[in-house]
């Protein structure tokens, strides 16, 4: 394997399964330059892990139907408003700020079929590319064609004319186990805010 990654095994404290993504981790630690995210001191050194996830591609391990693992890698800052058996996707007001003037979008295509945190395309702007993250699983029913042309309504308007994307969902009732409500979000967009002193 060449590719290297930021590996986010499960803790594996109390299950076989847990144990064995334990050891696939290593090894891929082992066969390539990945790095591997203790799930146990995550929460402790939370900014060094972060700095090594955004170095390289997260590679989250779940051993078992608990997802602890995908439950620590869950913040994205990104958005799902959910009516009905539909979701529209798109990127909180802290990315549009966080990347600046936004000046390309590319989607994945109608019809794709994404599992939770599977990647929906990417945003990019002169600093940086974002991955968009798809909270929720589903097939793509539409996407905003808008953005090609006109990827600045991101920034002006991340939550009506910016969205990304709208999603038939396949199984909302486990995925929504991962979702923070706004008031979880708040406190986590509070901590970021506080440690990238980002200005408004």
């Amino acid at each position: 394997m060449s590719k290297s990654y930021a590996v986010l095994p499960c803790n594996g404290l109390d299950k076989c399964a847990g144990c064995i993504t334990g050891e696939v981790a290593i090894r891929l630690s082992e066969q390539s330059k990945s790095e591997i995210i203790c799930p146990v001191f995550y929460r402790v050194a939370e900014a060094k892990y972060d700095k090594l996830a955004e170095e390289k591609p997260l590679l989250v391990i779940d051993g078992c139907a608990t997802r602890c693992a995908s439950k620590m890698a869950a913040e994205n800052d990104v958005w799902a408003y959910v009516v009905g058996n539909k979701a529209r996707i798109g990127v909180t007001d802290f990315v549009q700020k966080s990347l600046s003037d936004i000046m390309f979008f590319t989607p994945v295509s109608i019809g794709n079929e994404i599992e939770q945190f599977d990647e929906l395309g990417d945003i990019e702007s002169g600093k940086a590319v974002f991955g968009i993250i798809s909270p929720v699983s589903g097939t793509v029913t539409a996407l905003n064609t808008t953005l090609d042309k006109t990827p600045e309504l991101i920034n002006d308007n991340p939550y009506e004319q910016g969205w990304i994307a709208e999603l038939e969902l396949s199984d909302f009732e486990s995925d929504k186990e991962l979702l923070h409500t706004f008031d979880g979000y708040f406190s986590i967009l509070k901590r970021k805010v506080d440690e990238f002193n980002v200005k408004s």
